[in-house]
């Protein structure tokens, strides 16, 4: 199996959230921003470890170039990121 070059923004990205727990999966979309912009997205799925700060951890993604909107089934311990780069950032 091959494996595609990450992003280097999206590697920063993937960094902070790897302090969460352990990356299940990465995938790639076409999606909208949340500005209503047609652009590439990614989700995250991570199973943290430790209890997660979502306003911190939102504005750490920010600062790393992303917007970020985030989901958790009800008793699963797998937490959904979504992440859309933020333009002229990053």
């Amino acid at each position: 199996m091959e494996e595609r070059e990450v992003d280097p923004s999206l590697r920063g990205a993937m960094s902070l959230i790897s302090v969460l727990g352990p990356i299940v999966s990465v995938e790639e979309a076409d999606g909208y921003n949340p500005e209503g912009e047609r652009c590439l997205s990614y989700v995250i799925t991570v199973r943290p470890r430790v209890p997660v700060d979502l306003a911190g951890l939102r504005e750490a993604l920010e600062r790393a170039g992303f917007y970020a909107a985030f989901s958790m089934r009800k008793r699963s311990r797998l937490l959904r990121i979504c992440l859309w780069p933020v333009r002229g950032v990053g």
